[in-house]
């Protein structure tokens, strides 16, 4: 298997020259678009958001200050995994383990300190959101949920909280007709 890392390029702009880059503030999860603002569009995004738009076996990665998409390309018979990084607790597996079985579909990346478990449901109409959990301790720091396309974000810190706020989102629906369900796996 390869992987090929490619800039990760703004839907908001359509620009081709377009990237985006860490935020000036101290947030993690925030990133700008640098050409956005020349097309007169608000240039912030969330690391949720722009994860959302990946697809299957895609991976975020910040590499030379931009965001890059990482593919892995096959090999025949070959078959890619997102793998949990060593050193969780088992609590916060139980924790990976409830997201998997409300069939949200998860990537990770590790960001200094702090490993995230981006998840999303199989279409725009699912939950979305992310689990920061500490890279040197394995344990659940916090989580935020977004309801669905236009649904209200919640944030909750400790592993407790995040558990209960899983066990809250029902099975994934979408409406008739919705292409987006259809064709994802």
């Amino acid at each position: 298997m390869t992987t090929v890392w490619l800039p990760m390029r703004c839907t908001t702009c359509n620009d081709d020259t377009s990237q985006f880059v860490r935020n000036d503030s101290d947030r993690t999860d925030s990133f700008l678009c640098t050409r956005c603002a020349a097309h007169g569009h608000l240039p912030y995004a969330h690391i949720n958001e722009l994860s959302a738009r990946l697809q299957p076996g895609q991976t975020l990665a910040l590499r030379s200050g931009a965001l890059h998409i990482a593919t892995v390309v096959q090999s025949p018979g070959g078959s890619a995994r997102h793998e949990a990084p060593e050193g969780l607790t088992a609590l916060t597996l139980g924790v990976i383990r409830l997201a998997e079985e409300k069939q949200l579909r998860g990537t990770w990346h590790t960001l200094g300190k702090a490993h995230q478990f981006h998840f999303r449901a199989p279409c725009t109409h699912g939950a979305f959101g992310s689990i920061t959990i500490g890279a040197r301790t394995g344990k659940v720091l916090r989580g935020q949920l977004t309801k669905g396309s236009g649904g209200d974000r919640v944030e909750v810190k400790g592993t407790n909280l995040v558990r209960s706020l899983l066990a809250e989102i029902p099975p994934p629906s979408c409406p008739p007709n919705c292409a987006e369900g259809q064709h994802r796996p």
